[in-house]
């Protein structure tokens, strides 16, 4: 199975949830999460893709591979600090090297991990705003605002991820643009 496949089943169980749903759906124009965690978990099959399609666009890959620059130099700076935060916790707060203009520059391509978050996904099976898949501010307005019923269950982060963790396992998406960046191309 295609990352292409697998992004669409995912594409489809969160568009029949926010059908039943039509509350789930993040904000438009919010994407604070790819401003604040920008590394988010990457498989190899997915990485590939993104891959070829830096390679196919070298104004994309410029632009990715400056911001991503700008991301490395803030990150040696956040770990020089006196009272230095854990390189996971510093990693967290980086923004996505893939965000320009408030918008992702490989929509169509970003990672499960992305397509998934905010996205009407129960990280269990439980039917409470803790197992969404998204973030805090949005945990608690779908609580507000959401009757959970169970005739219409969310998909499973683990039924999503499945085909993905069987080839593999997954790496930031950093440590990817590392190795793209610093490799022989």
């Amino acid at each position: 199975m295609t990352p292409q496949d697998i992004w669409q089943r995912a594409n489809l169980a969160q568009d029949a949830a926010q059908a039943a749903y039509p509350e789930l759906r993040c904000r438009t124009g919010c994407n604070d999460c790819c401003k604040n965690h920008g590394s988010p978990i990457t498989y190899a099959q997915e990485w590939q893709v993104i891959a070829a399609q830096l390679d196919q666009n070298s104004s994309l890959k410029e632009a990715v591979r400056q911001r991503y620059l700008s991301l490395k130099q803030s990150l040696r700076q956040r770990l020089q600090q006196p009272d230095p935060p854990s390189i996971a916790a510093a990693l967290f707060e980086m923004p996505c090297p893939f965000i320009a203009s408030e918008a992702c520059s490989i929509y169509a391509l970003r990672p499960l991990t992305c397509r998934a978050f905010g996205n009407s996904v129960l990280q269990s099976p439980a039917l409470s705003g803790d197992d969404i898949y998204t973030c805090n501010p949005e945990k608690d307005r779908w609580e507000t605002v959401l009757p959970m019923k169970a005739e219409h269950p969310l998909p499973l982060r683990a039924e999503l991820f499945k085909e993905f963790e069987q080839s593999g396992p997954s790496r930031s998406l950093l440590s990817f643009l590392e190795g793209y960046f610093y490799e022989s191309r």
